[in-house]
């Protein structure tokens, strides 16, 4: 999976909102919404994202990056 993919199933599995995430990761909103739609972003920037997640969320995204799909929960 990749980061985009991995990061979109963060935001749906824990039902975040994008907006709440930009703000504590101190960017606007709009990087978000354009990265999830296809646009390249800076590893700093999804640092910053990532670190804004909260701890389960956070978790599940690194899992989705290095596990199979099928495996990745959110317990």
């Amino acid at each position: 999976m990749n980061t985009r993919e991995a990061l979109e199933q963060s935001i749906q599995v824990f039902d975040l909102k994008a907006s709440e995430i930009a703000e504590k990761a101190g960017i606007q909103p709009e990087i978000i919404s354009r990265f999830r739609h296809g646009k390249g972003i800076n590893v700093d920037t999804l640092d910053k994202i990532v670190q804004a997640l909260p701890p389960k969320a956070k978790a599940y995204f690194c899992s989705a990056l290095i596990l199979p799909n099928e495996t990745v929960s959110a317990a």
